[in-house]
């Protein structure tokens, strides 16, 4: 099975990859992570074909996410940086990549900075093709599923 994790490099994304590592069976599934760096939007003072984005942030989020499902025993098929607009981004390399099912997390800000910043997380829940495991990572905490009747959290051997 090939799972995706998007992350971020939040503490709602760290809490979703020790969860997914204490659902998943390390022998039938392959994780691919996706960090999407944010574009910038065009506009006439900033034209996208000169702009430089800075990868920093995403190639240390991604090599500490794989070194958690490593540890985990899983294998990592893909760790990557994309740019691009988030909730479409995953949605987009997840139909592409022949993913199964999408595991991210939500950082549970609330009603008023999901009215002025959007959120990710609902974005992939509500567009994704495939089943999205939604945690949402605030207190107390609570899973979202999309598909249920699709999704696999451990296989039983």
């Amino acid at each position: 099975m090939n799972i995706l994790i998007p992350i971020d490099g939040s503490n709602s994304a760290l809490m979703t990859l020790y969860w997914a590592s204490g659902f998943l069976n390390p022998k039938t599934t392959q994780i691919y992570l996706l960090y999407v760096i944010p574009m910038v939007p065009i506009t006439s003072e900033i034209p996208m074909m000169n702009a430089e984005y800075d990868t920093t942030d995403a190639k240390r989020y991604l090599a500490q996410a794989q070194d958690i499902m490593e540890k985990a025993g899983f294998t990592v098929k893909e760790a990557q940086y994309l740019i691009g607009e988030p909730g479409k981004t995953i949605c987009q390399y997840a139909e592409e990549t022949g993913i199964n099912q999408i595991i991210i997390g939500s950082h549970g800000y609330g009603p008023v900075s999901e009215l002025l910043f959007g959120s990710v997380s609902k974005y992939v829940f509500k567009h994704a093709k495939h089943p999205v495991v939604l945690l949402n990572n605030s207190n107390p905490p609570s899973i979202a599923i999309s598909h249920p009747e699709e999704v696999t959290l451990a296989e039983v051997e």
